[in-house]
């Protein structure tokens, strides 16, 4: 292992290790007994690549999207992973479009899994990628069933009268479908899942608006639902009982 390699992984360890609110940079420097600019290099690598983000605002460095999606990939075992990916298969082949599968970290959501459309013009799904629980349908199917205290405390962060609307749809039917909600021009429908402790991630259909007509959205529905309650089994949670008539 080469040096630069080994003080990396060091750094990464180093934050880990320390209080949930993240690490500064001096507080990386004392903790690894690297120097400064080494360190300031190290971590400017690592963030890039998605192994930890720093926060604009207190400029302290957390756990990224790339290692948490690895984490919770594999805390999943094949058995349960073959299933999402069998369940996200079936979402694409009644839509046409890109299914993707996503899980809570933090205020976050990480994409885990996804498989594509197999048009040319097709929403991608890139693994690894984070986006705020306040944004688009497979983030807020997840908020709409965390705990209200935590709840509460990411819809002060940005929480607008549209997304409340849009979680209070989702606690009634356990869908979502929007148009344009986190991307221009992209239509998608979201569905969360459940382990035994409660909410765990989401499942998602996406693809450009264009073709997500009506008639799509209803396949992907019913797609979509059936694949959540799939997921959830797998998960060892127990599948949720929307409203006669709302699937």
């Amino acid at each position: 292992m080469t040096r630069s390699v080994d003080r990396a992984l060091a750094l990464i360890e180093a934050v880990e290790a320390g209080p949930a609110g993240g690490a500064s940079l001096m507080e990386l420097v004392e903790r690894t007994g690297v120097d400064k600019s080494t360190v300031t290099r190290l971590l400017a690598t690592c963030v890039e690549r998605g192994w930890l983000v720093r926060d604009a605002a207190s400029r302290r460095y957390a756990l990224g999207p790339t290692l948490l999606a690895m984490a919770r990939r594999g805390a999943l075992d094949d058995r349960v992973m073959m299933t999402i990916y069998d369940a996200l298969t079936a979402i694409r082949e009644a839509t046409g479009e890109t299914a993707g599968f996503h899980r809570r970290a933090g205020d976050q959501r990480v994409a885990i899994a996804g498989v594509e459309s197999r048009h040319d013009v097709r929403r991608g799904f890139n693994a690894g990628e984070s986006c705020s629980l306040l944004l688009g349908p497979a983030s807020k199917a997840i908020l709409a069933f965390v705990p209200e205290d935590e709840q509460a405390e990411i819809l002060a962060s940005g929480g607008t009268a549209e997304v409340r609307r849009h979680l209070e749809f989702l606690r009634e039917h356990y869908y979502l479908s929007t148009d344009s909600d986190r991307t221009e021009g992209v239509g998608a429908i979201a569905a969360p899942v459940f382990d035994g402790t409660g909410v765990a991630g989401s499942v998602v259909s996406s693809g450009p608006a264009v073709r997500f007509d009506d008639a799509t959205r209803l396949r992907a529905r019913t797609a979509l639902l059936r694949a959540a309650d799939t997921v959830t089994l797998a998960l060892g949670g127990v599948p949720p009982h929307p409203p006669k008539g709302s699937r």
